[in-house]
């Protein structure tokens, strides 16, 4: 009776011989792959070692030179340089979206402004004028004041007391200055008129403010 080899494969990492049937390598307890086609087998007829067993490890081992050779061969392949040819991918060409022009902002021209000087406060009501220079008129004579040293200031109080009492155009004249009037005189007067019906007119609303005494005059330079 003829009794056959028995073939063994080894450990995958440390290199020890080890059992087609063996799950683990005895020397460094790693779990060894487990070949499909000796699994297939039954272990009866591992066990017996008969001329079976023998051509199928046989068959076995030559698939699994096999697919080593394909494989050390294809990555030799790889390594010169050889390039698989794949399907060329679609080239996509980027769209862009028309962009809308931004709004142009329009400029108004300002509107031209009209400057409003701003009002002139009115004249204080105390106010006193003078005569106008030149002018032959009539008026009312108020008071009559001698010239002396402060007497300019008790003919300028009285001819403001006139205005706050309501009468108009009051001021003081020197009489000296006129060929009408008597030199010497500080004259407190109220409005320049035209004529003398004109100031005879206006008497009434003076001797109403309180003035009885006064009286019409004529001013001539």
């Amino acid at each position: 009776m003829t009794t056959a080899t028995t073939v063994e494969r080894e450990c995958p990492n440390c290199g020890s011989a080890a059992d087609p049937t063996q799950e683990y390598c005895l020397q460094c307890g790693h779990r060894l792959p487990v070949d499909e086609a000796v699994a297939s087998v039954p272990r009866r007829v591992l066990a017996s070692g008969g001329p079976a067993w023998t051509l199928l490890v046989t068959g076995v081992i030559a698939l699994l030179a096999a697919a080593v050779v394909a494989a050390v061969q294809l990555t030799t392949d790889e390594d010169r340089g050889f390039l698989v040819a794949t399907s060329p991918q679609p080239t996509v060409i980027p769209t862009t979206e028309p962009q809308e022009p931004a709004p142009t902002a329009t400029t108004t021209a300002p509107e031209p402004t009209t400057t409003t000087p701003p009002p002139q406060p009115p004249p204080p009501r105390n106010r006193l004028i003078e005569w106008p220079a030149g002018t032959d008129g009539w008026t009312l004579v108020l008071a009559s004041i001698p010239e002396g040293q402060g007497n300019r200031a008790v003919a300028n109080r009285q001819a403001r007391q006139a205005v706050s009492r309501g009468l108009r155009q009051v001021g003081v004249l020197v009489s000296s200055r006129y060929t009408s009037l008597h030199p010497g005189y500080l004259v407190v007067f109220a409005g320049v008129y035209e004529n003398r019906t004109a100031a005879e007119q206006a008497l009434s609303r003076a001797r109403t403010a309180g003035y009885q005494s006064a009286y019409t005059r004529q001013i001539t330079p």
